[in-house]
């Protein structure tokens, strides 16, 4: 009587493990299918995200293909969560690992709320990103390596402040180095550079003109609110 309880119950989670299974490789299977002769979307919605002329093939790696791309910020009462040095990891990697997916990408047009912008990749090529709101310029191109990624910052400019230079980044360490000239009202021109690892954070300042008051300068500079506490109060700036 045990026995055949025992048969009866291994059974069913045999058929049950084997029926999903199924579900996953035909699922694939179709997906494959669809993705080889290409998949085109002409308008829809997910949450607060639209996507209008969306082109996704398979070739040996994807190729994806978005006319426009409308993202809006959701509202929320509740304050945004804080930046950990593991979603950092998660984030770095994930995109590290999301890119290689791609033999190309193109968005022609993404907006975020003001934020208007376009992206173009091709396997082997860079990931060039540009981006323009009222009070902000950007134009850079990604390297996107194992070792280290290459951010080459073309053009930033943020109202009165403008800087161009490199970040090379490891995407499975976020151990960072980079050189940055920076312009703060084209009174101050400093080039500043950075290495930083997951225990410190080093920098060294270099001013191109006479500058009465490095603080006042860094201030102007937007750093993330995670290192703000150790540049201006925990390390004695001369």
């Amino acid at each position: 009587m045990k026995d055949t309880i025992i048969i009866n119950t291994i059974s069913k989670i045999h058929a049950a493990i084997v029926s999903f299974l199924s579900f996953i490789f035909l699922t694939l299977f179709i997906g494959f299918i669809v993705l080889q002769n290409g998949l085109y979307l002409e308008d829809f919605s997910i949450s607060n995200i639209n996507i209008k002329k969306l082109y996704l093939k398979w070739d040996h790696k994807l190729n994806l293909y978005v006319e426009h791309l409308n993202i809006t910020s959701k509202k929320s009462n509740q304050t945004s969560p804080a930046l950990t040095k593991r979603k950092l990891l998660q984030y770095s990697k994930s995109f590290y690992q999301v890119v290689n997916l791609f033999n190309s990408i193109v968005i022609s047009d993404f907006r975020y709320n003001k934020l208007q912008g376009k992206l173009n990749y091709k396997i082997g090529e860079k990931l060039t990103l540009s981006a323009h709101s009222k009070n902000l310029q950007l134009n850079t191109e990604i390297a996107v390596n194992k070792d280290y990624s290459t951010l080459h910052i073309k053009q930033f400019k943020y109202k009165d402040f403008t800087a161009n230079g490199n970040i090379y980044l490891n995407p499975f360490t976020l151990k960072v180095f980079s050189k940055v000239d920076v312009s703060i009202m084209n009174d101050a021109n400093i080039t500043l550079y950075t290495s930083s690892d997951d225990t410190q954070l080093g920098y060294k300042v270099i001013s191109h003109n006479s500058i009465q008051d490095i603080k006042a300068i860094m201030h102007q500079i937007p750093f993330p609110k995670s290192i703000h506490y150790w540049i201006f109060d925990a390390i004695e700036l001369e």
